[in-house]
């Protein structure tokens, strides 16, 4: 049991901080002198006496493919030969200059975004699976004059989608596709779009670095303002755990978006330390190659992620009992000298996260944050075991919670809203001083919408989003996240969407199957006549099995708590059973899993509630309207 791992600084508001605040003050540098993301990288070179800094394998990859480094001085001149290229001939120097990066992750990515910090210029970062809506609204808020792209198939679409985009002068490709499609050209030059391949401005702390734009759970994304400043003090949260630190001999696996804050934030970190990047190569059924030829000491998940299926679902089926025992198999899958691993993001199931501890062997730590704080805000500490929660601030930040009326009513009593505060709260959403005004308080606070409880070792436990408590008739609220994160545990869910409203007594729910475990499970029953997955969902033996699965969860859980209470009326005893609703009553099977393409899950795999309530209407209406 470790000690106390958050001090309270001030009982009438419940504001708590991390215990390696010394001064009262939240951290603002992970290394002295680095107050900048352009320094950052250059401190890099210098500790690292220019080793190794991004890291890819040379396509068509194979699986002997090994990895091909660039040194820190070879990035350092790309981004600057990038940058000099850009001004002053297609836009000029400053902070009033976005240039956007529509890529999947790999080096080009990062030499590009430098090549920003060169001149002062914003990164405007798009996740490289954003539909035509929200690309849209990216370029045509930002009004973007250039924007970096990776394949055929973006430039195809920027130039068939040029009329939304009046600004956009130029596309810079990263490969030399052009000479694969000659009449892209001509195309691109009748839109006039000018299509290119591949004096210093150093940034302040002060100057914006990026608009990062949020992934939209509820509604369509909007563009966060974060300085230098804003991310350098992220980094600086590393000083908490002496693990975390990232060095010059450290390897790190870039595998979530780039556009992620929570990834730029752990490359950031390792460019400052004179460490070394490696970037996936993209096709996720070869991702063992790509581990086995870097050999990573440390790298990021988020729950629900192809690597984190790869330890559950993959490794762990294909094992045997005396492999699952030693666990040598999983750890030589991710290159056998992983020293770490932090879990952002979304929750970790307990079971997950103790599993992944056992299994792998190493240090892994889950954290707490959003875009608006530039990721982190609260990380669990080395040696702390326990889960259920996030652990204390991050010493450059302050947190405290606000009453919810409505968290007692779930029994959620001390719960409030999360807020934040420090060095690391953005500067407001771009364009849209209204909703920032909404959630960026006079004071400084940043009120995140979510609600959270103090454990009582000081450690911060997320109960679910303020916005996504709803009350049912007969008065009770409830918080949906919560459930269904009791839900996920079992092995016949891969993921579930929890629904109620205020005209029904109970809970419905929406169930994705973890057809793996499935399968084997209903052989017997089902035979080999259910060959589709449809047939399989609509099974009664399959809808049964899971049922009983979920009970015994929300058993466990203790989501099927009944209360009874005595009154008395005209000297009658009368004895009244309230059973808690916060179980599912209703299920529907659905064959294909939630995803960013049908509009499901954010590019992080947040549900996005309001799209799946419209999506499954009929299927919701079906289930209340049976008996």
């Amino acid at each position: 049991m470790t000690k106390l791992s958050a001090l309270k600084t001030d009982p009438k508001c419940n504001v708590r901080i991390s215990n390696h605040i010394r001064d009262g003050k939240p951290t603002t540098q992970l290394f002295q002198g680095v107050s900048t993301l352009y320094e950052g990288l250059r401190r890099g070179a210098q500790v690292s006496n220019n080793g190794r800094c991004l890291g890819y394998r040379c396509p068509p990859v194979q699986k002997s493919t090994p990895y091909t480094w660039l040194n820190y001085n070879e990035v350092i001149r790309k981004s600057e030969m990038f940058a000099r290229g850009l001004v002053p001939t297609f836009c000029p120097p400053g902070q009033q200059t976005y240039i956007g990066i529509y890529s999947q992750n790999r080096p080009e990515w990062v030499i590009s975004e430098h090549a920003c910090y060169v001149y002062s210029m914003l990164v405007v970062p798009i996740y490289n699976t954003f539909g035509l809506e929200s690309v849209k609204t990216v370029l045509t808020e930002t009004a973007l004059p250039v924007i970096v792209i990776d394949t055929i198939d973006k430039l195809e679409f920027l130039i068939k989608t040029r009329t939304y985009f009046e600004n956009l002068k130029v596309v810079i490709v990263m490969d030399d596709i052009i000479s694969c499609r000659p009449a892209l050209k001509a195309e691109a030059d009748k839109e006039k779009l000018v299509i290119m391949t591949m004096k210093d401005i150093p940034p302040k702390p002060s100057s914006l670095a990026a608009i990062c734009y949020t992934s939209g759970t509820g509604g369509s994304a909007r563009g966060v303002l974060l300085t230098h400043a804003n991310f350098v003090a992220n980094c600086s949260s590393m000083k908490a755990h002496k693990n975390l630190l990232f060095t010059s001999d450290d390897v790190f696996f870039s595998f979530l978006p780039a556009a992620h804050t929570f990834e730029r934030l752990m490359e950031s970190a390792m460019l400052m330390a004179g460490g070394s990047i490696g970037f996936f190569h993209g096709n996720v059924h070869l991702l063992g190659d790509d581990l086995y030829h870097l050999q990573p000491t440390k790298m990021a998940c988020v729950p629900k992620s192809d690597l984190y299926f790869l330890i559950f679902r993959r490794i762990i089926c294909d094992d045997t009992l005396w492999d699952c025992l030693l666990f040598k198999k999983i750890r030589n899958y991710f290159g056998g000298k992983l020293k770490m691993i932090i879990c952002g993001s979304a929750p970790c199931s307990a079971e997950a996260l103790t599993f992944m501890r056992i299994a792998m062997g190493c240090l892994i730590v889950e954290g707490y944050g959003c875009t608006e704080n530039t990721a982190a805000a609260c990380c669990t500490l080395e040696g702390d075991y326990e889960t259920g929660h996030v652990g204390p601030p991050c010493p450059c930040n302050k947190i405290k919670l606000i009453d919810i009326p409505e968290a007692t009513t779930i029994g959620l009593e001390n719960a409030g809203e999360i807020c934040i505060s420090g060095p690391t709260v953005f500067q407001g959403y771009f364009k849209d001083p209204e909703s920032t005004a909404k959630v960026l308080d006079k004071d400084g606070w940043l009120h995140t919408g979510d609600v959270g409880v103090w454990t009582k070792r000081g450690t911060l436990k997320i109960v679910g989003r303020k916005n996504s408590l709803f009350k049912l008739p007969q008065g009770e609220f409830i918080a949906p996240e919560k459930i269904e994160n009791v839900y996920s545990r079992s092995q016949f869910i891969f993921q579930i969407f929890v629904y109620g409203d205020n005209q029904h007594d109970h809970l419905v729910a929406i169930i994705v199957p973890d057809f793996n475990n499935l399968k084997p499970t209903l052989q017997p029953v089902l035979g080999p006549k259910a060959e589709s997955l449809f047939e399989i969902c609509v099974h009664e033996a399959t809808i049964t099995l899971i049922k009983h699965d979920m009970h015994e969860k929300a058993a466990a859980a203790g989501l099927n708590h009944v209360e009874e209470v005595m009154f008395f009326l005209d000297t009658a005893q009368y004895v009244v059973r309230f059973n808690y609703v916060f179980k599912v009553k209703k299920i529907t099977l659905f064959p294909e899993p939630f995803t960013v393409e049908n509009g499901m899950v954010t590019p992080t795999l947040k549900m996005k509630r309001i799209a799946c309530a419209k999506r499954f209407a009929t299927e919701i209406a079906e289930m209340y309207n049976k008996p």
